[in-house]
This record gives structure tokens, C-alpha cells and sequence, in this order.
């Protein structure tokens, strides 16, 4: 699973709207795995990866 986060968060180097709008105001969540999601915010042109959830984790 390290290899398919590090994937997309090196995705997100090009598209970084490539996640659907987060939950909290101001994040966004790109879908890593069924099981894993990566939270993120866009500052200027850059996607500052904030944390890695699994789905069973509460968030927020």
C-alpha cells in the first residue's frame, strides 16, 4: 500500500484538484485504496498532504 500512496500523492504534483472536495472547509480527500484516503490542501499551485486516514478512522 506504500508504493500506491506515494503514486498518487505524486499525482498530485500535476492535478492537484485531482481529490473531490473534503469535508473539512478548506481539504480535499484523493481515494488511495478502498480502505485509505489522503487528506490535503492546495496552497498556491502545491497539495500539502495533511494526513493518511484509514475509512474506519473518524474523520473529522
Amino acid at each position: 500500500m506504500g508504493d500506491m500512496l506515494i503514486q498518487k500523492a505524486a499525482q498530485l504534483d500535476q492535478h492537484p484538484t485531482l481529490g473531490r472536495v473534503g469535508r473539512v472547509k478548506g481539504t480535499r480527500e484523493l481515494v488511495v485504496h478502498p480502505n485509505c484516503i489522503l487528506i490535503y490542501r492546495i496552497v498556491g499551485k502545491i497539495a500539502e498532504v495533511l494526513r493518511v486516514k484509514h475509512v474506519a478512522q473518524q474523520w473529522p
